[in-house]
C-alpha cells in the first residue's frame, strides 16, 4: 500500500483513492479503469508509429516511476496496463495521444 501511495501521485499511474482495513481484510479503492491497453489497441483502426509512440512513451514513463520506487513489474504486457478516462487519451495527461475511445 505504501508503494501504491508513493507511485499513485505520479502521471501515468492509477490513483489510489482509499484503503479500508476491516479486521483481517484490506480493501484498496482505486480510480476506475474501464479498459486495458490491449482493449484500447484492439479498438484502434490503425496502428502506426504515430499512434503507438505516445502509448509506448507513457508505458515506459509508468515503468520508470515503478523502478524509481524499487518495484519490478514481472509481467509487462498490454493487458496489464490499465486505462482511465482522465483525459481524452487513454490514460495520459497528454492530449496528443491518438488512442481514444468513446
Amino acid at each position: 500500500i505504501r508503494m501504491m501511495d508513493i507511485a499513485a501521485s505520479k502521471d501515468h499511474i492509477v490513483q489510489l483513492l482509499d484503503v479500508i482495513i476491516e479486521g483481517p481484510l484490506c480493501y484498496i479503492l482505486m480510480e476506475p479503469c474501464e479498459k486495458t491497453l490491449l482493449q484500447v489497441l484492439d479498438m484502434q483502426t490503425e496502428l502506426t508509429e504515430r499512434t503507438l509512440c505516445p502509448l509506448w512513451r507513457q508505458m515506459f514513463e509508468a515503468l520508470s516511476v515503478l523502478h524509481q520506487a524499487c518495484v519490478a513489474h514481472r509481467d509487462i504486457k498490454p493487458d496489464n496496463f490499465l486505462c482511465t478516462r482522465r483525459t481524452t487519451s487513454y490514460s495520459s495527461s497528454s492530449s496528443s495521444s491518438p488512442a481514444t475511445w468513446s
